[in-house]
Protein backbone atom coordinates (compact mmCIF):
# COMPACT_ATOMS: atom_id res chain seq x y z
CA UNK A 1 0.00 0.00 0.00
CA UNK A 2 1.13 3.41 -0.96
CA UNK A 3 1.55 5.87 2.08
CA UNK A 4 -0.35 9.70 1.63
CA UNK A 5 0.42 12.69 2.88
CA UNK A 6 -1.13 14.57 5.84
CA UNK A 7 -1.29 15.09 9.75
CA UNK A 8 -2.42 11.97 12.27
CA UNK A 9 -2.50 12.64 16.02
CA UNK A 10 -1.06 10.12 18.35
CA UNK A 11 -1.20 9.71 21.98
CA UNK A 12 1.14 7.87 23.89
CA UNK A 13 1.71 7.15 27.72
CA UNK A 14 5.25 6.20 28.82
CA UNK A 15 6.01 5.13 32.59
CA UNK A 16 9.04 3.69 33.86
CA UNK A 17 11.97 4.27 35.79
CA UNK A 18 15.24 6.61 35.50
CA UNK A 19 18.86 5.65 36.67
CA UNK A 20 21.06 8.68 36.14
CA UNK A 21 21.03 9.83 32.40
CA UNK A 22 18.90 6.29 31.33
CA UNK A 23 15.16 6.04 31.32
CA UNK A 24 13.73 2.92 30.51
CA UNK A 25 9.47 2.47 30.37
CA UNK A 26 6.83 0.43 29.18
CA UNK A 27 4.40 2.68 26.95
CA UNK A 28 1.07 2.17 25.28
CA UNK A 29 -0.79 4.78 22.60
CA UNK A 30 -3.39 5.62 20.38
CA UNK A 31 -1.91 6.46 17.04
CA UNK A 32 -4.63 7.56 14.44
CA UNK A 33 -2.90 7.15 11.12
CA UNK A 34 -4.67 5.51 8.27
CA UNK A 35 -5.58 2.42 9.55
CA UNK A 36 -6.43 2.97 13.71
CA UNK A 37 -3.68 1.32 16.15
CA UNK A 38 -2.74 0.26 19.31
CA UNK A 39 1.05 0.42 19.95
CA UNK A 40 2.47 -1.36 23.11
CA UNK A 41 6.17 -1.14 23.81
CA UNK A 42 9.68 -0.51 25.50
CA UNK A 43 10.50 3.05 25.54
CA UNK A 44 14.64 3.40 26.09
CA UNK A 45 16.20 7.08 26.12
CA UNK A 46 19.58 8.22 26.96
CA UNK A 47 20.02 12.34 28.06
CA UNK A 48 22.73 13.61 26.93
CA UNK A 49 23.57 16.11 29.85
CA UNK A 50 22.63 15.77 33.52
CA UNK A 51 20.97 19.45 33.61
CA UNK A 52 17.34 20.66 33.34
CA UNK A 53 18.03 20.99 29.59
CA UNK A 54 19.24 18.42 27.82
CA UNK A 55 19.39 17.19 24.46
CA UNK A 56 18.18 13.29 24.20
CA UNK A 57 17.78 10.03 22.13
CA UNK A 58 15.35 7.68 22.08
CA UNK A 59 14.34 4.45 20.40
CA UNK A 60 10.97 2.69 21.69
CA UNK A 61 10.26 -1.28 19.94
CA UNK A 62 6.56 -2.94 20.06
CA UNK A 63 3.79 -4.48 18.60
CA UNK A 64 1.20 -2.40 16.71
CA UNK A 65 -2.72 -3.91 17.50
CA UNK A 66 -4.22 -3.13 14.32
CA UNK A 67 -7.30 -1.53 15.97
CA UNK A 68 -9.96 -3.15 13.37
CA UNK A 69 -12.52 -6.34 14.77
CA UNK A 70 -12.14 -8.57 12.45
CA UNK A 71 -15.62 -8.80 10.05
CA UNK A 72 -17.46 -11.77 8.54
CA UNK A 73 -20.32 -11.61 5.93
CA UNK A 74 -21.70 -14.26 3.62
CA UNK A 75 -19.66 -14.04 1.35
CA UNK A 76 -16.39 -12.54 2.85
CA UNK A 77 -13.93 -12.83 5.80
CA UNK A 78 -11.14 -10.41 6.54
CA UNK A 79 -8.64 -10.90 9.19
CA UNK A 80 -6.37 -8.09 10.96
CA UNK A 81 -3.20 -9.17 12.12
CA UNK A 82 -0.93 -7.07 14.66
CA UNK A 83 2.74 -6.59 14.11
CA UNK A 84 6.24 -4.38 14.87
CA UNK A 85 6.31 -0.94 15.90
CA UNK A 86 9.22 1.40 16.33
CA UNK A 87 9.84 4.41 16.72
CA UNK A 88 13.57 6.44 16.68
CA UNK A 89 14.47 10.21 17.03
CA UNK A 90 16.06 12.98 19.24
CA UNK A 91 14.64 15.61 21.39
CA UNK A 92 15.42 18.08 24.39
CA UNK A 93 14.39 18.01 27.63
CA UNK A 94 13.56 21.60 28.87
CA UNK A 95 12.91 21.33 32.80
CA UNK A 96 11.29 23.30 34.98
CA UNK A 97 11.00 21.96 38.27
CA UNK A 98 13.61 19.07 39.26
CA UNK A 99 12.78 16.26 37.72
CA UNK A 100 9.71 17.34 35.42
CA UNK A 101 10.18 18.74 32.25
CA UNK A 102 8.60 19.63 28.82
CA UNK A 103 9.87 17.03 26.00
CA UNK A 104 10.14 17.84 22.64
CA UNK A 105 11.22 15.30 20.02
CA UNK A 106 11.40 14.48 16.59
CA UNK A 107 11.69 11.04 14.61
CA UNK A 108 10.53 8.41 12.33
CA UNK A 109 8.32 5.56 12.98
CA UNK A 110 6.85 2.09 11.51
CA UNK A 111 4.61 -0.21 11.60
CA UNK A 112 3.28 -3.09 10.27
CA UNK A 113 0.05 -5.25 9.93
CA UNK A 114 -1.77 -7.49 7.63
CA UNK A 115 -5.08 -8.03 6.35
CA UNK A 116 -6.54 -11.04 4.52
CA UNK A 117 -9.73 -11.15 3.08
CA UNK A 118 -11.50 -14.89 2.41
CA UNK A 119 -14.24 -14.91 -0.48
CA UNK A 120 -16.76 -17.43 -0.38
CA UNK A 121 -19.12 -19.04 -3.51
CA UNK A 122 -22.41 -20.60 -2.75
CA UNK A 123 -22.51 -23.14 -5.20
CA UNK A 124 -20.88 -25.65 -3.61
CA UNK A 125 -23.92 -28.35 -2.75
CA UNK A 126 -25.69 -25.83 -1.28
CA UNK A 127 -23.06 -24.30 1.19
CA UNK A 128 -20.55 -21.81 1.30
CA UNK A 129 -17.09 -22.92 0.30
CA UNK A 130 -13.83 -20.82 -0.49
CA UNK A 131 -13.47 -19.33 -3.80
CA UNK A 132 -9.91 -17.67 -2.62
CA UNK A 133 -8.04 -15.22 -0.67
CA UNK A 134 -5.97 -11.94 -0.67
CA UNK A 135 -3.76 -10.86 1.74
CA UNK A 136 -2.31 -7.42 2.05
CA UNK A 137 0.96 -6.08 4.22
CA UNK A 138 0.98 -2.70 5.30
CA UNK A 139 4.27 -0.95 5.90
CA UNK A 140 3.52 2.74 7.10
CA UNK A 141 6.33 4.62 8.04
CA UNK A 142 6.37 8.27 8.90
CA UNK A 143 8.05 10.95 10.15
CA UNK A 144 6.62 12.64 13.48
CA UNK A 145 7.01 15.66 15.66
CA UNK A 146 5.89 15.06 19.77
CA UNK A 147 5.77 17.41 22.02
CA UNK A 148 5.48 15.61 26.14
CA UNK A 149 5.39 16.17 29.40
CA UNK A 150 7.97 14.46 31.86
CA UNK A 151 7.01 13.91 35.89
Amino acid sequence: MQGEAGAYFQFQTINGLRYKSWFAGLGVGLDLYPVDGLPVFLDLRKYILDRQYSPFVYADVGIHFADKNNEETMWQRIEYSNGLYYDVGVGVKIGFMKKAGLLLSGGYSFKKYERKESYRQLDCNFFPCNAGSQRYRYSLSRLSLKLGVQF
